[in-house]
């Protein structure tokens, strides 16, 4: 050969770059800005109770007592739900030198509680309740099944309007909630920052989820942080948007979701075995004051 060429060179070393790029989203915006409390049993529960409906109120001097009409706190609750991620490396697979990855358990380890993270938003989004048995697990009813009160699934063709939606925040207001955040996928999230009413950016906030892709809607009722969320329900004609009160919702923790350790992990392989799990519900301490839609056109005003 007259000069010797990379194309018939078999002695070159691989060039493979040392970072292993994954793609799949992680945002969990939802789950991330709840209030965080403990469950102490598989059926949740929180006390309810209301105030009589605004009235006329005035008796005449020296007037006798009414007798007393009192309707006593009722009771809500939820199921906790099970999550799990199971890990099976080998020990092979273990020493074997990886690009981009120096321990092959621990970077699976990592991806599991992320793959769970997205699972309990999913769950506490779109949740069913299932209360199980010895063959059927307990699901979580998640917000698009608790709210029931504020809920429009609107015929074909229905688009979010900027007047439909401040309807929405009213009904919430009516209900005595005071809205303060939506969540939306990435089409209606377009149509929302396309209104020009009451749309503003300089708002100050120490909340932590308040990037580039969040824009705050300054209407009737109050400021309202538009979230991007991948878990809405989106299609041609079946987009959903919730809109809540923030303070009304809170994730219950029966058991952190961590690593379980080595004794309650049977290691039966040449490898290393690993279980990542956690037991958690959703609180809805007041439905009314959230509302929902589903079944939106996915097309601008």
């Amino acid at each position: 050969m007259a000069i010797l060429k990379t194309y018939d060179d078999g002695n070159r070393l691989e060039d493979v770059m040392k970072m292993v790029i994954t793609i799949t989203p992680t945002d969990t915006p939802f789950m991330s800005g709840i209030k965080k409390k403990k469950a102490n049993n598989t059926w949740h529960q929180w006390p309810r109770d209301v105030l009589t409906t605004r009235q006329d109120n005035a008796v005449v001097e020296g007037n006798t007592f009414a007798t007393a009409t009192h309707t006593p706190p009722t009771r809500s609750g939820n199921v906790t739900q099970i999550f799990e991620k199971s890990i099976d490396v080998s020990s092979t697979e273990r020493w074997v030198k990886q690009a981009g990855i120096d321990n092959m358990y621990d970077y699976e380890k990592n991806k599991k509680i992320k793959e769970i993270s997205t699972d309990v938003e999913h769950a506490l989004l779109r949740g069913s309740l299932n209360t199980g048995n010895n063959s059927v697990a307990r699901r979580l009813a998640g917000v698009l099944n608790y709210i029931s009160t504020n809920i429009s699934a609107v015929a074909s063709g229905t688009k979010l309007t900027e007047s439909f939606f401040c309807g929405m925040l009213q009904l919430c207001w009516n209900a005595g909630g005071n809205p303060n955040e939506v969540y939306v996928g990435g089409f209606l999230k377009r149509v929302i920052s396309s209104y020009t009413a009451g749309s503003t950016r300089n708002v100050d906030s120490d909340d932590k989820r308040l990037t580039n892709a969040v824009d705050v809607y300054e209407s009737d009722f109050g400021l309202i942080k538009t979230f991007l969320c991948r878990d809405m329900l989106t299609g041609a004609a079946n987009c959903s948007i919730i809109i809540i009160e923030n303070s009304r919702w809170a994730m219950a923790m029966g058991e952190e979701i961590h690593e379980l350790p080595k004794e309650e992990v049977a290691q039966t392989k040449h490898g290393k075995t690993g279980e990542i799990r956690g037991e958690l519900t959703l609180e809805s301490l007041a439905e009314e004051a959230n509302a929902q839609v589903t079944g939106l056109d996915q097309s601008f005003n």
